[in-house]
């Protein structure tokens, strides 16, 4: 029996029908059965810059969010480019 593999994908963009958006759904379908594969959609919720929030109680979706990445085996990371980078959060 295969070990199941968690596999979480994080995009940067927060629009819908991004381009990331596009090329994460479009992994879904290589992964292979014993991978439990995760899109996280929350990235606009989180609070990026507020050391303040990071406390004993986070907001809800920083929780969610933590909880999401300390179960996974591996991560995606897709984001777009912004002014020939990489978006500063």
């Amino acid at each position: 029996m295969e070990t199941k593999i968690n596999i979480v994908a994080l995009s940067g963009s927060n629009r819908k029908k991004s381009s990331t958006q596009k090329a994460l759904n479009s992994l879904r379908k290589f992964m292979p059965n014993h991978v439990e594969y995760e899109i996280y959609n929350g990235i606009e919720k989180l609070s990026h810059f507020n050391r303040e929030l990071d406390n004993d109680k986070p907001p809800l979706e920083v929780q969610v969010y933590r909880e999401l990445l300390s179960k996974a085996d591996g991560v995606i990371i897709c984001t777009p480019e912004y002014i020939k980078g990489v978006p500063g959060v």
